[in-house]
């Protein structure tokens, strides 16, 4: 399993930025499997919005469930794949500077 998963994460990283979460969706399969993984994705999504109050890792599960969906939804690929545009030049910064601070 940590094999397969690995094998993921390198296809989902040898795309380009902004175009990772649509070529993920163009490689799902079976539309039984796209629907059972799309409704298993929605309710990730509800249960870390119920968890967004309380403290804990509520944002993580939110995007642990937006990324299940932009598997199966193309329109959700592509909102976070303009997401990860605008968002890189901060996180980048953030790293730059987190790494100069150590």
């Amino acid at each position: 399993m940590l094999d397969s998963l690995k094998h993921h994460w390198e296809q989902f990283k040898a795309h380009p930025p902004g175009t990772r979460f649509q070529a993920q969706h163009r490689r799902s399969k079976t539309p039984l499997a796209r629907g059972v993984r799309a409704t298993l994705a929605i309710i990730v999504t509800l249960i870390g919005l119920v968890l967004m109050p309380a403290p804990g890792p509520g944002m993580l599960v939110v995007a642990f469930g937006l990324v299940l969906l932009a598997r199966e939804s193309m329109m959700a690929a592509r909102l976070l794949d303009a997401a990860e545009l605008r968002a890189r030049p901060s996180v980048l910064r953030l790293i730059a500077w987190y790494k100069r601070r150590r």
